[in-house]
């Protein structure tokens, strides 16, 4: 009978101790945050990859705005990755790996808010095509900057300190915290505000007037709630773990799935929106008529009608462009009605 050994002392060391702890509280956050984030970037380049195959007459700076979220959301899905594997594999054990990344995690900081500027910027830009005034669209443009220039910041500070080093890098992620979303609650409020003024009382244009603002809602309240859930627990939590991160790691993926959704949700150029005869009441019938007298005084109307009155049983069918503030004409104050087109049997 073999010589009973006695197994070895399992405790675990004081240092052993403080590594796992280290490991839980800085990398937990980042960890569900990576997955989560790749998952949107999924997402995001099933949605390009529709976006450039659909929308090829789209002005090039539209298609270089995309192209460039793709290129940073790459890198960052790249970077956190690397990031990752460093910590928890190939340098495992080093506590000072852990706690100081580098420039690797500091470097997804600026991309993240290189992110959230453009698209941003490309927002303010639509406000400012929707109502014409520069006020609204240049606070956004200063929350964006003011927003980035704290990242940058923060990015800097990181590079050169530790995770754990709460009070040396709280100033700049807040500035950037907040400023982001100020901008982001600015352009969610005069969008739907905007859009709401274009309502012409023609049920067609309306119905799509109407699909927008639940668009702009739905994309605009996700990226703001999501900001404003990463600024109360980093608020809150910030000095004992980074459980935000996990919220801050996918907010540039929502952002570049908002800039997408937006993209995609017009019609393509080789369809119309057509509404059928029995979708329209009587009830539409002067309206229909008085919206394409006014149209054809502003030269809008594509084919010509009859000078006699419009009545409902010679409509076959109303033809409505799908609503596109992207394709670079300066339409003003008109980019948003709906230019009608007259067929008749």
């Amino acid at each position: 009978m073999a010589p009973y050994v006695p197994l070895p002392d399992m405790t675990p060391l004081p240092e052993q101790v403080y590594l796992a702890t280290v490991v839980q509280d800085l990398l937990a956050g980042c960890f569900i945050g990576t997955l989560l984030a790749m998952t949107l970037y999924g997402i995001s380049l099933q949605q390009m990859h529709h976006y450039f195959r659909t929308y090829k007459q789209d002005p090039a700076w539209t298609k270089l705005t995309v192209l460039s979220v793709l290129l940073i959301e790459t890198a960052m899905v790249i970077l956190d990755i690397y990031f990752l594997y460093m910590s928890l594999i190939s340098q495992f054990g080093f506590v000072k790996t852990v706690i100081s990344g580098g420039g690797v995690f500091a470097a997804n900081r600026a991309l993240t808010g290189a992110t959230a500027t453009i698209v941003q910027i490309f927002f303010a830009w639509r406000v400012y095509v929707l109502s014409r005034q520069y006020i609204v669209p240049a606070v956004i443009v200063l929350l964006s900057f003011v927003g980035f220039g704290g990242c940058l910041a923060l990015t800097v500070v990181l590079a050169h300190s530790r995770y754990d080093a709460y009070d040396m890098f709280e100033r700049e992620a807040y500035i950037w915290a907040v400023s982001t979303v100020a901008a982001d609650v600015v352009i969610t409020t005069a969008m739907v505000w905007t859009l709401s003024r274009r309502k012409t009382g023609y049920q067609g244009s309306d119905d799509q007037v109407d699909k927008i603002i639940k668009l702009t809602l739905q994309t605009g309240a996700l990226c703001t709630t999501w900001a404003i859930i990463d600024l109360a627990l980093f608020a809150a939590m910030g000095r004992r773990n980074s459980g935000h991160l996990a919220f801050q790691v996918t907010i540039p993926k929502l952002y570049a799935l908002s800039l997408m959704a937006t993209l995609n949700s017009r019609k393509s150029p080789s369809a119309a929106a057509v509404i059928p005869r029995s979708s329209l009441t009587h009830r539409d019938a002067p309206i229909a008529s008085v919206a394409l007298n006014n149209a054809r005084n502003r030269s809008l109307v594509t084919e010509s009608a009859d000078s006699t009155s419009i009545r409902d049983q010679d409509m076959e069918e109303i033809s409505l462009d799908a609503v596109n503030p992207f394709a670079g004409e300066k339409r003003g104050r008109d980019s948003f009605q709906q230019p009608l087109t007259l067929r008749k049997a």
